[in-house]
């Protein structure tokens, strides 16, 4: 249970900074930035219960 709300409060910080850098930084193809935006997006999605977690904490 402990790994799980340390995984979920890993993608609540992380995903903002990647979007952030996604958007920021000079990519060669906007493929890729669009890819690793829905990369991300997809990753922040998770299953429900990471998201309770970190609603609770």
């Amino acid at each position: 249970m402990r790994s799980w709300r340390a995984a979920a409060q890993l993608q609540a910080l992380l995903a903002p900074l990647v979007l952030a850098w996604a958007t920021l930084s000079p990519a060669e193809a906007e493929w890729a930035r669009a890819a690793l935006i829905l990369g991300v997006l997809r990753m922040c999605r998770g299953t429900g219960v990471e998201w309770t977690l970190v609603r609770r904490f």
